[in-house]
């Protein structure tokens, strides 16, 4: 640290420590910036990742819903013969609540005011097609009993909108 010429401290010396010590913390500086990257850019990946599988589950479920639409239309498309069962339907619950909260008319009060909170926690289609094909015989009788009977008012009477 010493000028070996005159004696005095030299002043390039007396930089250089200084320096080293400014180094050395930008150095540290510039590991903890990296390592705040590199975990920045995993939870990126992690975050992708989880999208990802998101989007692949999403799809899957899709598919899924899809294949039971699809054999559910061709039981009553064929019309075949099975026992009654009961098909999930949950893209249906909200629908469901929102239309039995509708019901109740705004001057109903008291015990009808509970339904206004309802919540529908499933709804689940019912496949019976015995049943179905009583209901259809039925329309069918009834359309033909009433299909000579011309004394009774007919619905365009009573209200031609």
């Amino acid at each position: 640290w010493l000028n070996p010429v005159d004696g005095a401290v030299d002043p390039d010396v007396l930089v250089v420590p200084s320096l080293r010590h400014a180094v050395d913390v930008m150095k540290a500086q510039l590991r903890r910036a990296n390592s705040r990257v590199a975990a920045a850019e995993q939870r990126a990946a992690a975050a992708e990742e989880g999208a990802e599988r998101a989007k692949e589950e999403e799809q899957a479920s899709r598919a899924k819903l899809q294949m039971r639409l699809q054999a559910d239309l061709e039981v009553w498309r064929l019309q075949l013969h099975k026992p009654a069962e009961l098909c999930p339907r949950p893209h249906l619950v909200e629908p469901m609540q929102e239309a039995l909260r509708r019901c109740v008319p705004k001057d109903h009060f008291a015990e009808c005011d509970c339904m206004r909170r309802v919540v529908v926690t499933s709804v689940e289609e019912v496949i019976n097609m015995r049943v179905w094909k009583q209901y259809l015989l039925r329309r069918q009788q009834t359309v033909e009993s009433l299909s000579g009977r011309w004394s009774c008012p007919f619905v365009r009477d009573i209200d031609p909108a």
